[in-house]
This record gives structure tokens, C-alpha cells and sequence, in this order.
């Protein structure tokens, strides 16, 4: 008889597709989604994946996430052109104020 015997732990997969080019997004508003993030720097490049975090205790968004690019070329693309700006009206209903910021991981 075996009580309390676990099983191997599995490795855990990822949340959402990474790769090296990732990129940190801060000042985003409570409202933003990953879909909308990932709608948002699809215009630079091929986004391979993109995540807001969220607060486990009360469901809100941290105002910050991640985006995944599949070449260094397209996440440096994203980096100069989004980083500080908003480069178009319709990214004013993603952020709390008039900047986003964007910084790249190592």
C-alpha cells in the first residue's frame, strides 16, 4: 500500500510561446488583454506570443506584460518604434498615459 506517493513532477510548460526576443511592456491600463497586446505589436512584426500578468488575488491586470517576437530584427523594430510613443490613436485605449514602455530581456 502507497499513501501520499507522488509521481515524477512533469516539466512545466509555458504559459505562452516564448523565444529569446521578448520584450517587457509596461503602463498598460487595467483593461488590456493579451489578445489586445498582441494586436498591438503585430504591426512590427510577427508576434509569437504575448501575455498580460495578472494579480492572483484580485484578477486585475498588473499593467504590465510580454511580447515574444520570432527574429531579433522584429523585436528591435518594436523597441524603437513603440518605446516612449504612441504612435497611433488607436493605442490610446491600450494605455493609462500617453507612454509605453518597452525594454528588452536578456
Amino acid at each position: 500500500m502507497r499513501v501520499n506517493f507522488a509521481d515524477k513532477p512533469k516539466p512545466k510548460l509555458p504559459l505562452y510561446p516564448e523565444t529569446e526576443h521578448k520584450l517587457f511592456v509596461g503602463n498598460l491600463s487595467w483593461t488590456v488583454t493579451s489578445e489586445m497586446l498582441t494586436e498591438m505589436f503585430q504591426k512590427c512584426g510577427n508576434v509569437v506570443g504575448a501575455r498580460v500578468l495578472y494579480d492572483g488575488e484580485t484578477g486585475r491586470s498588473r499593467g504590465y506584460g510580454f511580447v515574444c517576437y520570432s527574429t531579433k530584427e522584429e523585436m528591435d523594430e518594436a523597441l524603437s518604434s513603440l518605446n516612449g510613443t504612441v504612435n497611433a490613436p488607436s493605442f490610446h485605449r491600450f494605455l493609462s498615459s500617453l507612454i509605453l514602455y518597452t525594454q528588452k530581456l536578456a
